[in-house]
């Protein structure tokens, strides 16, 4: 099977003919121009060493290595049969805060883009795991199911705002739920021969507004999750900034005395639900090793062959186009404009003029 892996670059090659009749229609004007000027003998003197048709296939040479460089640029390939794809590794799922105490700039910039970069850390260094997004504070929603496409979980993580959820507070209880739940409907289904380890990792600054937590995290291991958690922000807390559309700073979120508000982590409630589901608890610092701790933890549970998938094995033919790109300017820097020999200038008084 053949195709071209980019292919709106060939849409170009459309405006080389174009590109063609305009700069031919521009040398014709100007040559007419010349004359009309000069007149007939003196335009045809100094232009006497000069080849219109060399200088015709020069520019003919560079909309062909034009047109090769546009082929080679959409990345011909041709298929060579399907190949069987197996992944092997742990079901994750990711449930990420997103309750406005996480805009706290207690860790730069804030506690959520800091939280929004070690995500992506993460899942740099995964692999063959099937990966998976839940968002949470008052309430809770799934945002993408088991995959193994990181770039697009990357994408919806950078979108992730207090405004991704439908209610504000923070309750780790609907997170846990969600997350057993998204296992439940997008998971492979262990039996005798197949065993899947399925890892919920709760990112969040600790503070919780609501209570069982401890006990859906005992249910949630009882159903085969185990739940780890990882820390944002400083025993020492932060305000919490509010902003207009343009991102400007208005003042900051006050109570109902008109105090500011400060937000400390709360450390303990997440460590107690990383013991009650089984997992561990780490602390997310600039330059730290909890990404290294998380990933050692999870290279140690048993891992699972998902399910095989079918893959085209594409061989590439870009090279022989560029190649082909570089020959046509070869030759149009070895063709010359001008004529080895050019006749001598004779005057005015030349066969044909008048006296």
């Amino acid at each position: 099977m053949f195709r071209f892996m980019n292919p709106e670059y060939l849409y170009l090659i459309a405006l080389i003919p174009v590109i063609y009749v305009v700069v031919r229609l521009q040398v014709s004007r100007r040559s007419k121009k010349l004359k009309k000027e000069l007149g007939d003998n003196l335009s045809v003197f100094l232009t006497s060493s000069y080849s219109a048709k060399r200088r015709v296939w020069k520019f003919r040479f560079e909309l062909f290595a034009l047109m090769f460089l546009l082929i080679a640029l959409a990345r011909p390939q041709m298929g060579q049969g399907e190949q069987k794809v197996k992944s092997t590794g742990i079901e994750l799922m990711l449930a990420v805060d997103v309750s406005r105490s996480m805009l706290s700039e207690d860790v730069k910039p804030s506690r959520l883009q800091f939280l929004k970069r070690e995500m992506g850390v993460l899942l740099d260094r995964l692999a063959g795991d099937k990966v998976g997004l839940v968002v949470f504070a008052g309430s809770s929603a799934l945002v993408s199911p088991l995959t193994n496409d990181y770039s697009a979980l990357k994408m919806f993580i950078d979108g992730l705002t207090p405004e991704s959820v439908s209610s504000q507070g923070t309750n780790f209880t609907k997170a846990i739920d969600e997350s057993v739940k998204a296992f439940e409907r997008g998971g492979i289904e262990s039996d005798e021969t197949i065993r899947v380890s399925r890892v919920l990792l709760i990112n969040s600054d600790g503070e919780d507004n609501e209570e069982g937590a401890l006990k859906a995290a005992e249910e949630a291991k009882k159903k085969g999750v185990s739940i780890f958690s990882l820390g944002f922000g400083t025993a020492k807390g932060g305000s919490i900034p509010i902003r207009d559309e343009r991102g400007y700073l208005k003042g900051y979120k006050q109570d109902q005395n008109g105090n500011i508000i400060v937000s400390q982590a709360k450390t303990k409630l997440l460590q107690d639900i990383a013991q009650k589901g089984g997992g561990n608890y780490y602390h997310s610092v600039i330059g730290g090793y909890h990404i290294d701790a998380l990933l050692k933890d999870f290279n140690q549970l048993e891992k699972a062959e998902f399910e095989s998938s079918l893959a085209k094995n594409y061989n590439e033919y870009f090279q022989y186009p560029l190649f082909l790109a570089f020959l046509c300017l070869f030759f149009e820097r070895l063709l010359a404009s001008r004529k080895s020999k050019t006749g001598k200038w004779k005057g005015r008084f030349t066969e044909g003029a008048s006296a």
